[in-house]
Parts: C-alpha cells; structure tokens; sequence
C-alpha cells in the first residue's frame, strides 16, 4: 500500500466504534516499491491494532517441508531488520510448520538429508581487468547465463535420475519426482528464459517456459535472423544470431576462430576468408579443446544438440532446424549448414505468416 492508497481508503472507510476496515497482507512480500509502496504504513496498523487485540497472525505453512521453513526463518532472522526494510523478522513473523499431526511425513527427522542446497558458480578465469566494454560485458554475462541454465538442467536431471521422492498429496504418499514437479524460479527471466530453453533442450530436459508470443519465440526469431542475412548478409549481430543456433550450431570457439581470418572487417568477410582458408571446423573444436580454453568438461559431456522436440514435450514452438551430423559437409565447410538453412528459409513464405 502508498500513501494514496491510504488516503483513500481512510476517506471512505470509518473509525472507532464503526470502524469497518479489515486488512489482510504480508508485509514481508511488500515488492512494489517501485509503485512507491511502503511498508510502513502496513506496519503502522499492525501495531497500532496490536493493542486493542485486533491483529491475527497467519503464520503457520501447509505447503512446505519443515525444514525448509526452518531454513528460511534462520536465513531472514538476522537479515530483515526494522532499522533496514521497515519489517521486523520476529517470532511472530516467523513461517510455522501448520498442522504438524497430520503431517508427520514431512516433518523434520534427525539424520535426514538437507533439503536446501546452495550451489556457488564462480568464474573459471579471474578477471584481468576490473573495468570492461559493453560488449566484453553482454558476453561474459551471456556465458555466465548459460553456465548456469546448463548446470540447473544437469541437477535437475540428477535428480529425476536418481528417484528423488516427493510428497504426493492426492496419494498421501512419497513417490519419485517427475519432470512436472520441478520449476525453476527467477526474479526477472528476460532474456534469461530463452537461454535456459536452449541449455534444457541441449540436456534432454523438457521445459515449458512463458514466452511474449510467436514472433519472440527462439526458433522464429532465429528464422528472422536468417532472413535477414539473405536481404543482406553484411549485418554482424544476425549472422553471429545463426551462427550460434542450432541451425548451424557454432561453438563460440569457432567463432573467435572465424573472425582471427579477419579481425577488423565485417563478420561476413572474415567467415568467407575463414572458408577459403580452408580450415575445416572439427579441427578448431579440437584445437580449442587442446589448447584448454575451451568447451568446459560439463559442456563436453552434454548431448549434441538434439533437434527440436516433439510438440507436448517442452519444444513449444518448433520451426525448421535442419541438423548435421558429424562428418557431412557441415564438419569440413563452416558455410554449408548456413547454406542448408538458407535453403529452408526460402520455403518459409509458404509456412511461416511473417510479419508485415
């Protein structure tokens, strides 16, 4: 609630004796700051209805496992402070296990495994430098995005693998987890969604991700990226978009390898000069393996890209993604899967409304 709220609601609700307001909220959840809300004002009634008994506190959980709500009151205890947020994280603030006796399976038991894990991932190279460009900055934070989607995809793999049990409450009963249980929370997915799509389905991970709609969707707009290229292949940020796909599946490797062959002029130049060289692309992966800077072992050991999947398993929305295999044409000459996805995207008229 702001300020403007309040005044609202004080303008058209009575006090004392006929007093007729009734507010229900959690203070803690209070993240509209940016709707100027404050936390406060919330606060203030609290503990002014404090005194004349008129404050119930709805503190007890029904949802989660006792131990993870003893870790989230340990974690915010010491952080949520009124001298810092405006909200104090007391005892009567505090999450409690609810119903306790008919939920005995889910309760704490000495010697049980921990139910929260915290996973650190921190940079394989220190930095160089503590100041970078914008564009040093986008890839390093790409890279950082991908590392982490590929390692949330492996764990969640793990454990759907290993028969980690959930608690099934239509059946009363711990059974082993199934894709459908798992959800992976982020604070502002953004771009960040469509990264997590590419490295789930790299992993066989099927995964179900709100998009802003068909023309934002991964496939579609790599398809645009192509057309693009074919209107005028001299435009650096759709080329590198192909590039990277899975229509033509280069590894940033490859990529830096390509614009050695030219390190100044367009991006399309320095591929041209890269095939006349003559370096066929296998030779680079291996290169870049050698010379250790490159695919990090949990990317190694991840599947080929497998193609898009089979509508109701987490593809969404599939376009043509032609795919080679090692030891075609694509493994020698860096162009010729540019070449096959160019030859796709001339059909799209036919298949694909295209925006006007």
């Amino acid at each position: 609630i702001n300020a403007a709220q309040n005044a609202i609601l004080c303008a058209v609700s009575r006090t004392g004796a006929e007093a007729n307001r009734f507010l229900v909220g959690d203070i803690k959840q209070s993240i509209y700051r940016f709707r100027l809300a404050n936390p406060r004002i919330f606060a203030g009634y609290a503990q002014a209805w404090r005194e004349s008994s008129n404050v119930i506190a709805l503190s007890d959980n029904f949802r989660s496992h006792e131990a993870v709500l003893n870790f989230v009151n340990a974690l915010f205890r010491p952080l949520m402070r009124a001298s810092v947020g405006g909200v104090t994280y007391d005892a009567e603030a505090e999450l409690r296990f609810g119903n306790p006796s008919d939920r005995t399976p889910l309760a704490v038991v000495s010697g049980a495994a921990p139910r929260v894990q915290l996973h650190v991932l921190t940079s394989d190279e220190a930095e160089d430098s503590t100041e970078s460009d914008d564009a040093q900055g986008d890839a390093e934070e790409l890279l950082a995005i991908e590392r982490e989607a590929r390692f949330v995809a492996t764990r969640l793999r793990d454990l759907r693998d290993g028969g980690h049990a959930v608690w099934d409450e239509a059946a009363h009963a711990f059974r082993p987890v199934e894709w459908r249980d798992m959800v992976v929370l982020m604070r502002s997915p953004g771009s960040r969604g469509e990264a997590f799509a590419k490295e789930f389905h790299r992993a066989g991970v099927p995964l179900h991700a709100e998009r802003g709609g068909f023309y934002e969707s991964l496939e579609v707009t790599d398809l645009l990226n192509l057309l693009r290229l074919l209107d005028n292949p001299l435009q650096d940020l759709p080329l590198l978009a192909v590039l990277r796909s899975p229509l033509v599946g280069m590894s940033l490797e490859e990529l830096v390898a390509i614009r050695g062959a030219d390190e100044r002029g367009m991006f399309w130049d320095a591929l041209t000069k890269f095939r006349a060289a003559g370096e066929p692309r296998h030779e680079v992966q291996s290169l870049a393996a050698h010379e250790g800077g490159a695919a990090p072992a949990a990317q190694a050991a991840l599947p080929p890209h497998p193609g898009p999947l089979p509508p109701g398993e987490g593809g969404g929305t599939n376009a043509l993604r032609p795919q080679n295999p090692v030891g075609s044409e694509s493994a020698t000459d860096p162009l010729a899967p540019l070449s096959e996805a160019a030859s796709c995207a001339l059909t799209l008229p036919t298949i694909l409304p295209l925006p006007a």
